[in-house]
């Protein structure tokens, strides 16, 4: 089976989408802490606004075409809920990203 990983590096809505367009017999979606880190630190530098990383966390979570680093995949997936549920957990803010990004980094 083919694994791609997301980059974060680009527009990360339409970098989501187009791997998830793709037929589901192209493979699976990696997202790794790196993939997580990136897009935490695009929203810090002001490069991504809470709408896009909530967009973005949501478009990715709960997807059955989407596996998280192994050994990561607690941390990994706490954040993209967080990020995903804003509205019945933190709001996406710096403080929320810095703290995501320290649990990210072990």
């Amino acid at each position: 089976m083919i694994v791609v990983e997301l980059t974060a590096s680009g527009r990360l809505l339409d970098e989501a989408r187009a791997l998830l367009a793709q037929p589901a017999n192209t493979g699976e979606i990696l997202i790794s802490q790196h993939t997580l880190q990136m897009a935490l630190n695009r929203y810090l530098a002001g490069e991504l606004d809470a709408a896009e990383l909530n967009e973005w966390a949501n478009c990715l979570e709960l997807n059955d075409r989407v596996i998280y680093e192994a050994g990561a995949e607690k941390c990994i997936a706490t954040a993209l809920f967080f990020l995903a549920t804003p509205e019945i957990n933190l709001p996406i803010d710096q403080v929320l990203c810095r703290d995501l990004l320290v649990t990210l980094a072990g």
